[in-house]
């Protein structure tokens, strides 16, 4: 079945996919249409190969139903979690599988963005504290291949005019000089101005259309006289993104359905979640739900240092913290929850979240 056909009868247009039907397989593709709706690239492999045998249990929630499992000639273990809701109860646009692999997509196109700038020698800078939603999605888009273009076009123009300015003493005194710098100059106005000039204006364009015609943010509503407002956020300071913090590696996607079910040994099998003795989460047996394969992080050592790095670049990146997260979704450093994200695209982004930075007790 496609997920993705069947997402798309149920909610029409107002609809926006989020899975791929591309294998993942090499690094993804990072324009600025790719983060403004990013999807999940497949894992490669089906459930077919799983041996359940061996599987365990690891964990189950809200969300939904995660193991650990081996697929066949494969002596790595993965974590394989299955999302207990396949459509939005409510809303086409925020639930757990949509919110999962939207952050897995972004993630992974922000640290394959950030290996290309330093193969090129061309650091990611950004502002650090994020004021507003428009402010942290420009961060987002700063990973974006035509940012990154626009990024280079102004260093060269930088380049550029700082060679014409060693130009100018160089005229009388020494001809051969002066005519290497002319070379110089040229080379460096064709290699990179003549390329971008036009793909940047249109950037440009659309960015000053995209903050001039945005409606009220969801984020900052419209301020009664005499009610309380939060305190303006510190004011932002300039950080260069060269790195990216451990990291679960995500796999991708798979379909899962009935027949997965029905092949697992007993104890092992997702029937339902339930609070206080009443089912909140059960599997449709008729229908196929969202899996993504990650990872198996077995340790759950942390310490403040690592999830507060973490939590840094998250926020210099554009994302928050839910409000729920908690010290069991972190292991070795690495968050293992990528619910727990929240990014500048997600209705519950806010603003006033980019501080809560450390929640492990000490």
């Amino acid at each position: 079945m496609d997920m993705e056909k069947f997402f798309g009868q149920l909610y029409g247009s107002t609809y926006h996919p989020f899975l791929s039907e591309d294998l993942m397989e090499g690094p993804p593709s990072c324009t600025k249409a790719d983060f403004k709706h990013p999807r999940l690239r497949r894992y490669p492999f089906d459930l077919e190969t799983v041996n359940w045998d061996e599987a365990i249990v690891l964990g189950v929630g809200l969300d939904g139903h995660v193991w650990r499992v081996r697929f066949q000639d494969d002596e790595t273990y993965y974590a394989l979690k299955v999302f207990w809701i396949n459509r939005p109860p409510q809303s086409p646009h925020e639930y757990s599988a949509r919110i999962e692999c939207q952050n897995n997509a972004l993630l992974q196109m922000v640290e394959t963005a950030v290996q290309n700038a330093n193969m090129m020698g061309e650091p990611i800078v950004l502002g650090d504290r994020p004021e507003n939603r428009l402010v942290a999605r420009h961060n987002l888009f700063s990973f974006c291949d035509e940012y990154r273009g626009r990024a280079r076009q102004k260093r060269l123009q930088r380049f550029a005019k700082q060679a014409e300015q060693a130009l100018e003493p160089a005229k009388d005194t020494e001809p051969v000089l002066e005519a290497e710098l002319v070379k110089m100059v040229e080379k460096v106005k064709q290699a990179g101005l003549a390329g971008e000039v036009k793909q940047v204006k249109q950037v440009e364009h659309r960015e000053r259309t995209e903050y001039t015609e945005q409606p009220n943010r969801v984020d900052e509503p419209e301020r009664k006289p005499g009610s309380f407002r939060l305190p303006p956020p510190p004011v932002s300071k300039p950080v260069k993104i060269d790195s990216v913090p451990p990291l679960v590696r995500c796999y991708g996607w798979l379909p899962f359905g009935s027949k997965d079910i029905r092949k697992m040994p007993r104890q092992i099998q997702p029937y339902a979640y339930e609070r206080k003795g009443v089912t909140v989460r059960r599997l449709r047996d008729s229908e196929e739900h969202v899996a993504i394969v990650y990872e198996y992080v077995p340790g759950d050592k942390n310490t403040i240092e690592d999830v507060d790095q973490a939590i840094f670049f998250f926020h210099c990146v554009g994302f928050h913290m839910n409000a729920f997260t908690h010290e069991r979704n972190w292991r070795e450093g690495k968050l293992i929850d990528y619910s727990d994200l929240m990014s500048p695209f997600s209705v519950g982004w806010s603003r006033h979240r980019w501080h809560a930075r450390s929640f492990l007790k000490s």
